[in-house]
């Protein structure tokens, strides 16, 4: 994960879990961009407007996350890769991107 276009890239902890009956998902991460600051985040759709901070405000953006490589485990497709991006006016800047290490069923 990044925090700006220029930033540099950060590693982040995130689970997530699948749901087929009723169909969803859940996915909960978090990030220390810092030793004094940890950022965590939940989220269960995959496109939306989301608050961002701009200078000394909130903003509404465009948010898009895309599930790429998708493989079958168990008889289900779970994609292995996923990216999430913010919609700039100055053009779309990609903040996030994580891959699939370890699937655990319940």
């Amino acid at each position: 994960m990044r925090t700006a276009p220029r930033k540099r890239w950060l590693p982040l902890q995130a689970e997530q879990w699948f749901s087929l009956d009723p169909p969803g998902f859940l996915w909960r991460g978090a990030i220390s961009p810092s030793p004094l600051l940890r950022i965590a985040a939940v989220d269960r759709g995959i496109q939306a407007r989301r608050y961002r901070v701009v200078g000394k405000r909130f903003e509404l953006t465009p948010w898009l996350g895309r599930s790429e490589d998708y493989r079958e485990a168990n008889g289900i497709l779970i994609p292995h890769r996923i990216a999430v991006t913010w919609g700039l006016p100055q053009g779309d800047f990609e903040w996030l991107r994580a891959s699939l290490d370890e699937i655990q069923y319940s």
